[in-house]
C-alpha cells in the first residue's frame, strides 16, 4: 500500500505543478534531497517490479503512462499493467481498459476496454463500475442506457468511490457538493475527479451567471493551491517513510 500512496502523491504532484520530468541521478546539481528519496523510492518499487510485486507493476505502469522521472512511455506503461492485470490486479486492469478507450499506444478499442473494465467491474472494484457507467450514459461502446448508466455510478459510490459519488451529485445539479468531492479525490491523486474539476470549478466560480455560461475561466488558481496541497504531502510523506523501509524490515 505503500508503493501506491507514494505513486498517487508523486504523480499528483507533478501533473499539476507541471514539473513533467525529474533530473537523472547523475546530473549536475542534483543535491536536492527531497529529488534524490523520489529516484530512490522509484528504483526500490522497479527491483519490488521485476521480482513479480503486481502493486510495484502497477505503479510504474503508472509512472510511465504519465511520463514521471523522464518522457512518457505508453509502451512501457501497457507492458507493466499487462503484467499486473495478469496477475488480477483490479486497478490495472481498469488502465488497460483506459489505454485502449482512448488509443493511447495502441489502435482504439472501446470493446476491449470495455471487457477489461467487466472483468475489472467483477472483482468489486469501484472504478470499473464508474467506467461502465459513463460509457453507458453516453452510449459509447456500449447501448446507451442512462437507467442502468445510473445504476452503474451509483455502486460505485456506495462501493467508496466518491468521484462517482461527485457525478451523481453533479447530474442531481448538487454543484457545490460535487466540486468538494472532486477535490478531495483530485488532492488523492484521481486524474479523473481532477478531470470533472476543471470542468465544473469555472461554473461555479461565477456565481449564477458563471454556472449558466460556464466560460471555462479561473481554475488555475485551483490548480496552484491543489498543487501545493500536494507537495506538503509529498514532502510530509518522505520524513515519515525512508525510500528503504521495505528492504530494511526485509532483513
Amino acid at each position: 500500500m505503500k508503493n501506491n500512496i507514494f505513486v498517487t502523491i508523486t504523480i499528483g504532484t507533478l501533473l499539476f505543478l507541471s514539473a513533467g520530468k525529474l533530473p537523472n541521478a547523475g546530473a549536475t546539481g542534483f543535491d536536492d534531497p527531497n529529488i534524490k528519496a523520489l529516484h530512490d523510492s522509484v528504483d526500490s518499487m522497479r527491483g519490488k517490479a521485476e521480482r513479480g510485486d503486481p502493486e510495484a507493476q502497477n505503479g510504474l505502469g503508472m509512472i510511465n503512462l504519465y511520463g514521471f522521472g523522464g518522457k512518457q512511455d505508453l509502451s512501457a506503461a501497457k507492458s507493466w499493467f499487462e503484467k499486473a492485470a495478469n496477475q488480477g490486479y483490479p486497478e490495472a486492469i481498469v488502465q488497460l481498459g483506459n489505454i485502449y478507450e482512448n488509443g493511447m499506444g495502441v489502435e482504439k478499442d472501446v470493446a476491449k476496454a470495455v471487457a477489461l473494465y467487466r472483468k475489472a467491474a467483477d472483482l468489486n472494484y469501484p472504478q470499473a463500475r464508474f467506467r461502465l457507467g459513463l460509457l453507458q450514459l453516453n452510449g459509447t461502446g456500449m447501448i446507451k442506457n442512462e437507467i442502468e448508466g445510473v445504476k452503474l455510478l451509483r455502486a460505485a459510490c456506495d462501493n467508496g468511490y466518491r468521484t462517482s459519488c461527485g457525478v451523481l451529485m453533479w447530474r442531481e445539479n448538487k454543484l457545490d457538493e460535487a466540486l468538494a468531492a472532486f477535490n478531495l479525490q483530485c488532492q488523492a491523486g484521481d486524474q479523473l475527479a481532477c478531470g470533472f474539476q476543471a470542468q465544473l470549478a469555472p461554473s461555479l466560480a461565477g456565481g449564477e451567471g458563471g454556472r449558466k455560461g460556464r466560460d471555462g475561466q479561473g481554475g488555475v488558481g485551483i490548480y496552484l493551491v491543489i498543487g501545493l496541497v500536494l507537495v506538503g504531502l509529498l514532502i510530509f510523506w518522505l520524513i515519515r517513510n525512508d525510500p528503504g523501509d521495505d528492504e530494511k524490515k526485509a532483513e
